[in-house]
């Protein structure tokens, strides 16, 4: 039976099992992280001789071109028991009907990218945006409490100023 390697590329995810030639082919450098059964613990491809032995291989030059195989692409990492970042997509909504319009919709944004980024393996970019979404919104929240307490303060003293304050500690 073929040994079959598996690959850490440069964002952190893993990908495998592949056979010799996969791996080579999945376009992995001699600075890429390569493991298979019997290592101890993941070495860079440069380390493990089989797999230098291909990637030093002269290409091909007979000028014809190898059929592109697709079968990896869209390929999910094993890490796939990891659960995804909540995106705050419905307390962004309600913090741009009910707080503040401009910053609510960066919040929106930022929330809509997580899942299609968590779904393209980009899991960085998905807690990035995850993050990002929870700061906007936090944002949005704090500027329409900020609005709202500067609205009832001017609101407060306008009733001061259009009563006079004698009238108003008289009714008190």
């Amino acid at each position: 039976m073929e040994k079959k390697y598996y690959y850490i590329d440069s964002r952190g995810n893993q990908f495998g099992p592949l056979t010799l030639d996969d791996l080579v082919g999945a376009g992995i450098s001699l600075t890429t992280y390569v493991w298979c059964a019997g290592m101890k613990e993941w070495q860079m491809a440069k380390d493990v001789p089989e797999v230098v032995q291909l990637i030093q291989t002269p290409p091909n030059t007979c000028g014809v071109q190898p059929p592109y195989n697709n079968q990896y692409a869209g390929y999910s990492p094993v890490y796939d028991n990891e659960p995804i970042p909540s995106s705050y997509l419905g307390w962004s909504i309600a913090a741009t009907l009910l707080c503040c319009l401009p910053t609510g919709i960066v919040a929106i944004i930022y929330a809509s990218q997580v899942s299609s980024k968590w779904a393209a393996g980009d899991r960085m970019g998905a807690r990035r945006s995850a993050s990002l979404a929870k700061t906007w919104f936090w944002v949005s929240f704090g500027v329409g409490l900020l609005c709202n307490i500067l609205y009832l303060a001017l609101y407060f003293f306008g009733v001061i100023a259009a009563f006079g304050l004698s009238e108003l500690t008289y009714a008190l």
